[in-house]
């Protein structure tokens, strides 16, 4: 096969788009939490994507046959994100870190300061 349809092609699209989801913490975040495999195994995926990615951008021959897949990647990563994609979820949360301090902490901070009192008290 010949161009973007070359095993060798679709080989640097799929490094590309998993790095660029690596290398961003927004995109990774994301990623893993809407994940159901769990966050060690996707981890490894995409740190072997980030590894690889770099000789794949350096090598001249496949960027001539399949395009440069790590520019392609980035601009539809962003374009992505911005529609709530991420890879192959859809609607996803954008802000994935969010940490959640609302009036239900208060409750928490008193049930752990009574533990911790009720050891030393009793």
């Amino acid at each position: 096969s010949t161009g973007s349809n070359a095993p060798e092609c679709l080989l640097y699209a799929r490094t590309a788009n998993l790095s660029t989801v690596g290398t961003n913490s927004t995109y990774r975040a994301t990623f893993l939490q809407m994940s159901p495999i769990g966050a060690i195994h996707n981890a490894r995926m995409f740190t072997a994507a980030m590894d690889a990615l770099p000789s794949m951008t350096a090598d001249a021959q496949l960027n001539t046959l399949c395009g440069n897949w790590t520019t392609i990647a980035l601009a539809e990563a962003e374009k992505n994100f911005t529609q709530a994609k991420v890879l192959e979820f859809n609607d996803v949360i954008q802000d994935a870190q969010v940490i959640k301090a609302g009036p239900e902490l208060i409750g928490i901070i008193i049930c752990v300061l009574a533990v911790f009192f009720g050891v030393w008290c009793f």
